[in-house]
């Protein structure tokens, strides 16, 4: 896996959603999720820089387990 801001489309499963998921399991990894968030939030900013070569398409975002909210009213949230 790997960071939200580097998975999804051709590459790994989100990492965040991973420890999400498996947090308070026997799987539970015990890394600090919002931690994990602020390392995506850099690299989704150096991506950014890259933006030129890239589809254009994007990759999900954990961030929604943190709140609890739709992920539909989270990317609506989010460009507002």
């Amino acid at each position: 896996c790997c960071v939200d801001s580097m998975s999804g489309l051709t590459s790994q499963p989100s990492m965040g959603s991973l420890l999400n998921a498996f947090k308070g399991t026997d799987l539970d990894t015990g890394l600090d999720p919002s931690r994990v968030l602020r390392l995506s939030t850099y690299w989704e900013q150096v991506r950014a820089q890259y933006g030129q070569f890239e589809s254009g398409m994007k990759s999900g975002s954990s961030e929604v387990y943190e709140h609890e909210m739709p992920g539909g009213q989270y990317t609506n949230l989010k460009f507002q």
